[in-house]
């Protein structure tokens, strides 16, 4: 039995528990409904892709994460959004200027030379190709806590223009869309910044990692990329 993926199905199906209501609020807007409506209407589709999309293996992983069908499914949606933010996060970290943050200024400005840490540690810990204790090894050193901002600012983005719509395409929903919008908005800087200070957090604690590995297995710290040192020293990027 593969844990570590049985733990992805946990980790994801949590973030696809959050993501419903997101969802649910988006299904208002869009559809001019209540809350009450639109999650009745959600719940249903879910479940019926849920029975659609469940064949007999992914039984057998339910029953044994004691999962539902239709709390899967929301989380590959958050997987989704996981992935997305993965992509574009770095993007929208650079739109903030990082909020300052010159350790993850490093990791996208210099992104080979994280590659290339990244790469190094996995041959000399001996992890290399080992997909599962890679998985493991980062869970360790915080990357759940980077994948659950991710997933909160595209649900925050969910929400703002969820508020939009209300505000815009109704005036009868005009003051909820203005709250939504604005709870939207709050949220989204709020997970780009939380973002921004676990995705530090994750590559100190690598490299340290990296450092006493290397040191343990080659009696010697490894030489970091120049462009780490002068950004830690605070001589420029």
């Amino acid at each position: 039995m593969n844990w570590a993926f049985i733990k992805d199905i946990l980790f994801y199906s949590f973030l696809g528990l959050i993501s419903f209501v997101p969802l649910v609020i988006a299904v208002a807007s869009l559809r001019n409904q209540s809350f009450r409506n639109a999650r009745k209407e959600t719940l249903g589709f879910l479940e019926s892709w849920a029975k659609l999309a469940s064949g007999d293996w992914l039984k057998t992983v339910f029953k044994v994460a004691g999962l539902s069908g239709v709390l899967v499914l929301l989380g590959f949606v958050a997987y989704g959004f996981n992935r997305l933010g993965d992509v574009t996060m770095p993007y929208t970290s650079q739109m903030v200027e990082h909020f300052g943050n010159r350790v993850v200024q490093w990791t996208i400005d210099n992104e080979r030379d994280w590659d290339r840490v990244k790469f190094e540690f996995r041959e000399v810990s001996g992890i290399r190709g080992d997909r599962q204790q890679w998985e493991k090894v980062k869970g360790e050193l915080g990357v759940h806590d980077i994948r659950l901002f991710r997933v909160l600012f595209f649900l925050f983005l969910l929400i703002s223009v969820a508020g939009l719509v209300d505000t815009i395409g109704s005036r009868n929903l005009r003051r909820r869309g203005l709250f939504l919008f604005f709870l939207g908005m709050i949220g989204l800087a709020a997970s780009q910044w939380l973002w921004i200070d676990r995705t530090k957090q994750y590559v100190i604690n690598f490299v340290a990692r990296y450092e006493s590995t290397h040191l343990q297995k080659a009696g010697q710290k490894p030489l970091l990329p120049e462009s780490y040192v002068r950004m830690i020293e605070g001589k420029g990027h």
